[in-house]
């Protein structure tokens, strides 16, 4: 599907994700759709609700229809290899298709300096999975799917080698936990806040093979200020422009 597509079927979806920390912007978009609302959360519903309707009347896809095929996976690295060479970067990329307990034949023990991955976050038993094995595997972890994943990391990385993770903050304990088995030391960690009003979400993890325990808490991430706008630690972040 073209990018742009795309954007539209996950707009509606990803505005609803959003709605409890931006509902003033999503309100002021529905009186700009011509709709009517009597506080804040019912504008941002009726506005998300004009969004998915819309997409509806000119017949996008739908979302559920989506059902990426495992057997596309070595076309789209092909892809993401041409871009590499487009942008001068082939260099210093190099895209593999594979399963990451496959690393360890590609990729000579004790060889790697950084790893940074965003494991799946479902746990086994607690979520509703999805349908298809592409989208379960990208979402939902799998029994053991973490600790085969450490094991992998701790074979290929080098001494004092560091993995980077991003997860969600109500697990942290347990991937911690999981990071130590593996003798990943987990060293440094930065809870993720939507805002101020909000508990954090996410924790981003640095863990060191082989290291000696000693964590540190890092200053929280916020990502709105209260008036709903980007923090400015955020924009510097992805470079963005005041």
């Amino acid at each position: 599907l073209p990018h742009g597509t795309c954007n539209a079927i996950f707009l509606p979806y990803v505005m609803e994700y959003n709605m409890d920390y931006c509902a003033d912007r999503y309100a002021r978009a529905a009186t700009a759709m011509g709709l009517s609302w009597e506080s804040q959360e019912e504008g941002a519903r009726a506005a998300v609700a004009f969004v998915k309707q819309l997409t509806r009347d000119v017949h996008l896809p739908a979302f559920a229809s989506l059902n990426p095929d495992p057997a596309d996976f070595p076309r789209l690295a092909e892809m993401a290899c041409r871009t590499m060479k487009l942008n001068h970067l082939d260099d210093m990329v190099e895209i593999r298709c594979m399963d990451i307990s496959e690393a360890p034949g590609f990729l000579p023990p004790c060889s790697v300096d950084v790893i940074v991955c965003n494991p799946p976050y479902g746990m086994p038993g607690r979520v509703m999975t999805n349908r298809t094995e592409a989208l379960s595997t990208a979402r939902h972890q799998k029994e053991n799917t973490l600790s085969q994943f450490f094991s992998t990391a701790f074979q290929i990385l080098k001494g004092k080698g560091r993995i980077f993770l991003v997860y969600p903050a109500a697990q942290m304990f347990s991937l911690m936990m999981e990071l130590k088995k593996q003798h990943l030391e987990p060293k440094k960690f930065r809870l993720v806040y939507p805002d101020t009003k909000h508990p954090a979400n996410l924790v981003l993890l640095e863990a060191v093979k082989d290291a000696h325990p000693r964590l540190q808490p890092m200053p929280p991430l916020l990502i709105y200020e209260n008036d709903g706008i980007l923090t400015k630690e955020l924009k510097s972040i992805y470079h963005m422009e005041e």
